[in-house]
């Protein structure tokens, strides 16, 4: 062991002598009316503790997800917390432990697993084996109660007093080094008060582990705990008869029911689009954008008139949109017209064309205005939809939300379940599965609305953590930014084909940096080693770089983007720069076949910086960072459409000739006649977007 493990365990043993000293200082102060010591209590408590099996399987080759974020049982294992998966190909059931309140009923956690991955519920008591099934859900806390095929032999049922007074101990189970413990917990030992809003006072708490039992200083039960905190004004005392529950048939009803109102509300949407432009260069490098068709989830927004299409396109990809058709679950195929992308939100609206007669039988989605925090621990309804292709599938069943996290200009998300993939859906179906949450009502509460990408985010490859993360956004936060006059960016549009074409430009072309150039001119630290920036090698005249004063030799670093509030890095590919002149030495050596998908010995006209600077919208203002002779220069600019570039080029075919040819862009025109220029300050020829 090393010296600092060493020292880590003497200070923790430190902290925990101190922590016993302090415990049997009080003990010994409050005298013999303390009542019993902990192994009593706990002693007491085990005559009425059983262990709960679930013995999950797979369903249509699909297994059963792990369970939702912030619900996973505290007292599980190690890397078995929740993951069922693992559990079933370890051929093992899961285990938690259980409370029995009579003969035949155990309260214990609820695993929030669809049924059909549950191939049975066994309570294990002293070596018996007794089948059980779900007698009821408890409306407020994650719990159910288990009815028993016949009575518990061995076991003590708790008989709970109400009236009982304190200090209070709360009794719960850990799993460890392959063993179940019991374990008392002071209740007063800590307490939370959450801060309160002008119209609301916060929650007030007594932190405990959960579920647990809590019983007064003779072992007489008091109350259960199955969300981790008791309620400071001593609400949560009584027995867990007396919470509100949900009978497992109603149970049942309310589950067919309100997955049939997320059925009619949760449609499948198909987009269709014109097919990509087409390059030379494009044939090599295809993307992930290149797709013509989309199917998707909607949402039918309250009047059934507009649909919320959960879809996160980069404007490249909207310019292209044709048509939208929206799925309704009587069958029919209604046509919609685009309404607009949201600005920060990774989705887009249509609207239903009345001419298609969709009449007054489409109703929409009714969006609960009540915040999350308001849903927190409660019973809900979780509908689940998986849209492949032409196909989709639900399923509904119980869930809750249990842990927040704040987003997005300090939006409440509640982290949850499968929605990582969320509006991230790049071909003919969506990625995966998307959930969303209902009340018992039938109003939807959260869905899978993650926060839209941003060009700066793109060079990174992500999000933040907190869309890292299953997130979903309250319904009625999805009302507030529907109604913003912001909601929509007007630069994330179907575009026609000639629209579709424009670049903006900067008016440069570029060497990439690298470690060696990063150096020499003294820019390292300005450009992560050489990895991000590029060295001006040519300046259009009367472009936006010349007005500004960029000069040849200059190192353009980041831009400054208005609305963004991560600088974008200057990223050169060296793809984008073209053959040069190697293009002649190597044209003789290609199979005329091919030659048509050849890219041209000119650099593109569509960059990481062009497409950028495009995507963000003309006449969007932005400051570069620009470093002249060591010192740094910040010209500002606006995002301008640049000349028309040869990938977008009017084409003239000759059929008697045989032969196709372009109109003679600003790129073409500027490789022809400076082949073989190098530049000053790298001495390397250099061509760039």
């Amino acid at each position: 062991m090393g010296m600092k493990n060493v020292m880590r365990v003497v200070v923790m043993l430190a902290v925990v002598v101190g922590c016993l000293a302090t415990v049997r200082a009080q003990d010994d102060a409050a005298g013999d009316d303390a009542g019993l010591d902990d192994a009593a209590l706990i002693d007491r408590v085990s005559r009425s503790v059983v262990m709960v099996e679930h013995t999950f399987r797979y369903d249509k080759g699909e297994a059963p997800e792990p369970e939702p974020a912030g619900m996973a049982y505290r007292g599980a294992e190690g890397d078995m917390d929740g993951d069922w998966a693992s559990l079933i190909s370890q051929e093992r059931a899961e285990e938690r432990m259980g409370f029995v309140i009579a003969p035949d009923l155990v309260l214990t956690v609820d695993p929030l697993v669809h049924g059909r991955f549950i191939e049975r519920i066994v309570v294990r008591d002293s070596g018996m084996r007794i089948g059980a099934r779900v007698e009821a859900y408890a409306v407020h806390e994650n719990a159910v109660l288990l009815r028993l095929d016949k009575p518990l032999q061995f076991r003590e049922p708790l008989e709970f007093d109400a009236d009982a007074e304190g200090p209070f101990k709360a009794i719960a189970g850990r799993r460890g080094n392959s063993r179940w413990w019991l374990m008392a917990n002071g209740v007063d030992g800590s307490t939370m008060i959450g801060m309160g809003t002008a119209s609301a006072e916060g929650p007030r708490y007594h932190v405990v582990p959960w579920p647990s039992v809590v019983v007064d200083g003779e072992g007489t039960a008091v109350g259960a705990c199955f969300d981790g905190g008791l309620e400071v004004d001593g609400s949560w005392k009584g027995s867990p008869a007396g919470w509100d529950w949900v009978s497992a048939e109603k149970m049942a009803s309310l589950v067919e029911e309100v997955g049939a109102k997320a059925d009619a509300a949760l449609p499948r949407v198909e987009l269709r689009f014109r097919s990509p432009r087409q390059s030379a260069a494009s044939r090599w490098q295809q993307g992930e954008e290149e797709f013509t068709e989309w199917n998707g989830t909607g949402v039918l927004l309250d009047g059934g008139e507009r649909v919320l299409v959960l879809a996160q396109l980069a404007p490249k990809v909207t310019a292209r949109l044709e048509t939208a058709l929206v799925h309704l679950p009587d069958g029919r195929a209604v046509p919609a017209g685009f309404v607009g992308s949201l600005r920060r939100f990774g989705a887009l609206v249509v609207e239903l064309d009345a001419a298609a007669g969709v009449g007054s039988g489409v109703g929409g989605a009714a969006l609960s205005r009540e915040g999350l925090h308001d849903s927190e621990d409660e019973l809900l309804i979780r509908s689940q939809v998986r849209v492949l292709g032409e196909n989709r599938t639900s399923y509904a069943w119980q869930a809750r939300l249990a842990r927040m996290m704040t987003g997005y200009k300090g939006r409440v998300l509640g982290l949850f379940g499968d929605v990582s993939s969320a509006g991230t859906s790049t071909g003919a179906g969506s990625d995966g599965p998307m959930s969303f949450l209902f009340d018992t009502d039938g109003n939807l509460v959260a869905l899978p609305l993650m926060v839209r990408k941003r060009v700066t985010d793109e060079e990174w490859g992500g999000y933040s953590r907190a869309e890292y993360e299953a997130t979903v956004l309250g319904a009625g936060d999805l009302v507030e930014i529907l109604a913003g006059d912001d909601a929509f960016d007007p630069d994330n549009r179907p575009l026609s084909e000639a629209e579709e074409n424009r670049l903006a430009w900067l008016g440069v072309e570029l060497q990439a940096m690298d470690p060696d150039l990063a150096r020499f001119n003294n820019v390292a630290d300005q450009t992560s080693g050489g990895m991000t920036g590029g060295i001006v090698t040519y300046v259009y005249a009367g472009s936006p770089a010349a007005r500004a004063g960029l000069e040849v030799g200059d190192i353009l670093l980041r831009l400054h983007i208005d609305g963004q509030p991560r600088p974008l890095d200057v990223q050169v590919n060296p793809y984008d720069m073209g053959w040069g002149a190697q293009y002649l030495e190597v044209l003789d050596q290609i199979d005329p076949s091919v030659y048509d998908r050849v890219p041209p010995p000119w650099g593109s006209a569509e960059t990481a910086l062009t497409r950028a600077l495009t995507d963000v919208g003309f006449g969007t203002k932005f400051r570069a960072d620009v470093v002249r002779n060591g010192e740094m220069l910040r010209p500002e600019f606006a995002v301008e459409e640049g000349p028309a570039h040869f990938g977008a080029a009017a084409r003239f075919k000759s059929e008697g000739l045989g032969l196709t040819v372009r109109d003679l862009t600003y790129e073409a025109r500027r490789f022809m006649q400076s082949r073989g220029r190098r530049c000053r300050r790298c001495g390397r020829e250099g061509r760039g977007g």
